[in-house]
């Protein structure tokens, strides 16, 4: 018994769409052996049809022919399954360009005191976790840095007042 000879696959090319045709169909070339099988798969027809051919010498080896409707329902569960991750992955690009896009707007108008702000939102964080003695420590800090700042100079006033300072 002499062994299978194995398949040696290239890469399938996609040919362009003919005119009045809306699919564009596949080739391509399998070695097995020495022969060399050619693969068609196209749409044709009304309904349309997915018909797959196979060539070897240029003779007709097998032809298959599935409806469009019926490949579609098998290949359901695939094709929603990557509709919902394409359309995730969409939504998450738009919100990071939206948040990007309101970084920026943000900086732009705190101009030189964005850092400033970045260190006010520490402080915040800080007394609301809990260190309001780390939280004292950045206000006075931006008290120096920001002097015209009212919301830092009230801050400060409150903590020192919690404090008993």
């Amino acid at each position: 018994m002499s062994p299978s000879p194995t398949l040696a696959k290239q890469e399938p090319s996609r040919d362009h769409a003919a005119p009045g045709r809306a699919y564009p169909g596949i080739t391509s070339k399998l070695e097995a052996g020495s022969a060399a099988l050619h693969l068609e798969t196209e749409v044709y027809g009304a309904p349309p049809l997915i018909v797959t051919t196979i060539f070897c010498r240029g003779r007709l080896i097998r032809s298959t022919r599935i409806q469009l409707s019926d490949a579609m329902k098998r290949f359901a569960t695939q094709v929603a399954g990557e509709a919902i991750e394409f359309t995730h992955k969409e939504a998450q690009e738009r919100i990071r360009l939206l948040v990007a896009q309101k970084n920026d707007e943000w900086q732009r108008k705190q101009g030189e005191s964005a850092p400033l702000a970045l260190l006010f939102m520490k402080a915040v964080d800080a007394y609301a976790s809990g260190d309001a003695k780390s939280s004292l420590e950045v206000f006075e800090m931006l008290a120096c840095l920001w002097p015209d700042e009212p919301r830092v100079q009230r801050s400060l006033q409150s903590l020192r007042l919690e404090e008993g300072n």
